[in-house]
């Protein structure tokens, strides 16, 4: 069972720190029963990435694990968490319930589709999906990969090396 602290009941009492300090509660928190949701409601997920194909540039995929479309526009993309800049989906970007949204990884080449400032390592490196306000929501480190070598989620929620590239469709 979790819980999550919701916020403090005020009683008025004064609470006897010894440095004489009226903190206005009895200290008594209240708390509600929660499936997770509260702490990461994030449907949106790395679904698989591709760092080394023989074909096209690097790539990333976000699968909307949520049953609703899920505005874009401020998540951010970034493959050094030390770097002060992430790459951020443009205003109006959007994935659908369900759906899969690729992002390339060319360190934004001009093109269709979105075009991410990084490229992903073929020797493995860690790649963060930020929020809106920056928040890091998810964070996948991936081993060195071959070429035509994905990393994808699988669906009890593991990640395998796999030569079966699913770009756009589940794993």
């Amino acid at each position: 069972m979790l819980y999550v602290f919701i916020f403090w009941a005020c009683s008025g009492a004064k609470t006897d720190t010894g440095t004489e300090i009226d903190t206005g509660t009895s200290g008594e928190a209240l708390e509600e029963e929660s499936d997770g949701a509260m702490i990461s409601d994030v449907s949106v997920r790395l679904n698989e990435l591709l760092a080394k194909s023989s074909t096209t540039s690097d790539w990333l995929e976000l699968h909307n694990t949520g049953t609703e479309t899920v505005d874009l526009s401020g998540w951010g993309l970034i493959d050094d968490i030390d770097e002060d800049e992430e790459w951020v989906f443009p205003a109006s970007s959007s994935i659908e319930a369900g759906g899969f949204v690729m992002v390339w990884a060319d360190d934004g080449e001009e093109g269709d589709g979105l075009h991410a400032t990084f490229k992903l390592s073929k020797e493995g490196e860690a790649v963060y999906l930020l929020d809106p306000s920056g928040v890091v929501v998810e964070e996948v480190v991936y081993p060195e990969l071959e070429e035509d070598q994905s990393y994808a989620l699988q669906v009890d929620g593991s990640w395998l090396v796999t030569d079966q590239i699913t770009p756009g469709a589940s794993n």
